[in-house]
């Protein structure tokens, strides 16, 4: 996914940040980048969350002419927006940033792409009038909320900490994610989901696809968060 920095100028009306995401074809991009072998996900969320998984969520769309509409209520006239990125720290990091540069200038967005050599460039100025857009990852080191979009945009996650957005809204909603009934904490990630695409304080693209190979002899699953899962239900030879 890609993180705004929404002290940028370009950045702080959350209309333009909704229409970034709105310009992006991500099922195109995943064709170009991974020969489709890949999957656009609803919202920011994995579906290894199980009963946490919001499978009614309206995840991201692509509707270029709403992000247009978005851009001229904004008020935005084509002020420069960087976005820096590195030489396929990421899989296929390079191609994707020329691919959505392509994608956000049809609507009319003027992307400066920056290609860094580390995250130390990535990172500078602290007050971002120079930075706008970077790349991260989205790992789910739990099979839960709390483990992803808590961990990353939560009151304690690197954006918040470091001042990329004001998750005021979010963090209200949090709270009960801490609750031991289900049904609760699924009403809490339903509200947590709602308030992360209208706020848009970052765009993701795709599941990282992860590739392995196994004998025929095998019966094993992989997991979509990159676990190697060998307990006993889950591995058996045939």
């Amino acid at each position: 996914f890609m993180p705004y920095d929404t002290r940028h100028p370009a950045l702080q009306d959350k209309r333009v940040r909704q229409a970034l995401n709105l310009s992006i074809d991500r099922e195109l991009l995943i064709k170009a980048v991974f020969n489709g072998m890949s999957t656009v996900p609803n919202g920011f969320q994995m579906k290894s969350f199980g009963d946490m998984y919001i499978a009614e969520h309206k995840g991201g769309q692509f509707d270029p002419d709403k992000a247009r509409q978005l851009l001229k209520d904004a008020g935005y006239n084509g002020e420069e927006i960087s976005f820096r990125y590195m030489k396929d720290y990421y899989t296929g990091e390079v191609s994707t940033a020329q691919i959505l540069e392509q994608m956000w200038g049809a609507v009319g967005f003027n992307i400066k792409l920056e290609l860094k050599e580390n995250w130390g460039q990535i990172q500078e100025d602290d007050v971002a009038e120079g930075r706008g857009i970077i790349n991260w990852s989205g790992t789910a080191y739990l099979n839960d909320p709390v483990g992803q979009v808590q961990r990353l945009f939560g009151p304690n996650g690197f954006f918040q900490r470091h001042e990329y957005w004001d998750g005021t809204s979010f963090n209200a909603a949090s709270g009960g994610l801490t609750s031991a009934d289900p049904a609760v904490r699924r009403t809490a990630f339903s509200e947590l989901l709602a308030i992360w695409e209208d706020e848009a304080p970052a765009g993701y693209l795709y599941v990282l696809p992860m590739f392995y190979g196994k004998s025929e002899a095998i019966n094993w699953t992989a997991s979509d968060t990159g676990l190697m899962d060998f307990r006993a239900d889950n591995l058996s030879v045939k």
